[in-house]
């Protein structure tokens, strides 16, 4: 029989496994505690905090439908204090209403979403392969290259010129390096514990970034953003802020632009190459539907993209269900139970994690777990909602969140990534230094980034293809919604 001093120490064995597992795993944690369990809701006790973990899209369907019992709207107000560091009447202004605050945050994601769909997104493109043109030409003078830092370097930069303009304050190598320390070590900047000792890189390299912000604004920058950041200034000034405090909180918005954005425009790039008769059939698609020649010009369509190569959108879905992690949080609001079954303790958090639920097999039937670049081309819909061969069932999808909310940008990530794997496709071969695609190990300490960040180096050899060679080469932004199915 145990003795009292055993069980005490048992009981803070389990205590502590779940936060040691999340500081060694990160977010990978999560769908490896859930693998193989059959409830569809587990529960991971934090000490001061519980995480209930839904690992069936029935259950993601119940908590769905109760969304005044499972908010999202404290998260929102963590991240203002805890990612963007705003405090006293600043933080006030941004927490939602139901936290007794005035409910900016809310307020200003209502009125700039708009301006990352239509005439505003097709600028946004416009601009970023605009930016990254002569990053990818330069590209092709070069014999090899990092593929992990050559993707970093070229969206962090394509990517901010976009939405910044002229004046992008990311264009100081000093601010882009301190971007990626606040990113890579933002762990305990979550925990909001004395911050400037216990999260002192993330801390210190934050403070950085708000100064390039603060001078950005000082000098007008806005001015000549693209329309989604500068509606986010005008409604926030408008509001009362002054620039130093509307700053505090723009610092923190490169986050959502970059944070999931690169890693996952790697993994596209990394699957593509990896698998040639794939690549082959995906090259004769564009080819065919996506590709011209104009006056001796390589011109590739992102608007054809998006509308007549559906492989290429079923590839990138695949690829996106396949490897991202993302986790839908909800904040439980009061007590509630669950299909007459499963009691929830106001105060705790729910988690709905794609890699459990969109790899489950009520939403895809036995082939769950396998790469299946075709899984998506289903045109229609089962009568039967249980029917693997329907690809609009619950779960079928998850890699930009769900509703609500789901990723504003989720338009623009998915044409800067698409129009540069396509551009590279069609450009050039790459070959792995080593030979064999092996995949590079992953970098747990990015916790904001859903889709399996990297250590590199991961080096690559680059030649341009047969009758490709020293052509100039744009893509094309045709005017419309600019909205993929995602």
């Amino acid at each position: 029989m145990l003795e009292a001093t055993h069980l005490l120490i048992l009981g803070a064995l389990l205590a502590l496994g779940p936060p040691l597992g999340m500081m060694r795993h990160g977010m990978k944690y999560i769908p490896m505690v859930a693998k193989g369990c059959t409830d569809p809701i587990i529960t991971l006790n934090f000490g001061f905090l519980k995480i209930y973990v839904v690992t069936s899209p029935d259950m993601m369907n119940a908590v769905q439908r109760q969304s005044k019992v499972f908010s999202f709207g404290p998260f929102l107000d963590f991240a203002a204090e805890r990612l963007a560091g705003l405090t006293g009447k600043t933080l006030h202004a941004f927490r939602t209403v139901e936290a007794g605050g005035q409910g900016l945050v809310k307020t200003v994601m209502h009125a700039s979403t708009p301006f990352l769909a239509g005439k505003s997104l097709d600028k946004l493109n416009r601009d970023m392969f605009s930016a990254i043109q002569p990053m990818i030409d330069e590209l092709a003078t070069k014999e090899s290259v990092d593929l992990i830092e050559w993707v970093h370097y070229a969206m962090t930069l394509a990517g901010t010129r976009a939405a910044y303009g002229p004046m992008n304050p990311f264009e100081a190598q000093e601010v882009r390096d301190a971007f990626w320390e606040v990113d890579r070590n933002v762990s305990p900047l979550l925990m909001n514990f004395l911050p400037w000792l216990t999260a002192r890189k993330a801390y210190t390299n934050r403070k950085i970034v708000l100064s390039a912000f603060i001078e950005y604004l000082n000098k007008k920058g806005q001015n000549q953003a693209c329309d989604f950041i500068l509606k986010r200034y005008q409604v926030l000034s408008e509001a009362g802020l002054s620039d130093p405090e509307l700053a505090q909180n723009e610092a923190s918005v490169p986050l959502a632009l970059l944070s999931n954005t690169i890693p996952a425009t790697f993994w596209v790039i990394y699957t593509i190459f990896s698998h040639p008769d794939l690549l082959q059939e995906l090259r004769e698609e564009v080819e065919q539907n996506a590709f011209k020649m104009v006056e001796g010009e390589c011109v590739v369509d992102l608007k054809a993209i998006r509308e007549d190569c559906p492989l290429l959108i079923s590839t990138f879905h695949e690829i996106m269900r396949k490897g991202s992690n993302p986790a839908s949080t909800r904040f439980v609001m009061s007590d509630f139970t669950l299909a007459d079954k499963y009691h929830l303790k106001a105060g705790n958090v729910v988690i709905l994690p794609s890699q459990v639920i969109g790899r489950h097999e009520k939403a895809w039937g036995p082939s769950a777990d396998e790469f299946n670049p075709r899984r998506y081309l289903t045109p229609e819909p089962s009568d039967h909602p249980d029917d693997p061969k329907t690809v609009r069932r619950t779960g079928r999808f998850m890699a930009f969140g769900v509703s609500a909310p789901i990723c504003p940008g989720r338009h623009f990530a998915a044409s800067e990534i698409l129009g540069l794997a396509c551009m590279l496709m069609m450009r050039f071969d790459f070959t792995p230094e080593g030979g064999e695609w092996t995949p590079p190990e992953p970098h747990t300490g990015s916790v904001l980034a859903a889709t399996g960040p990297v250590k590199g180096p991961f080096n690559i050899k680059v030649k341009e293809r047969d009758g490709f060679e020293g052509k100039p080469w744009r893509v094309e932004i045709g005017e419309g919604k600019g909205l993929f199915p995602c």
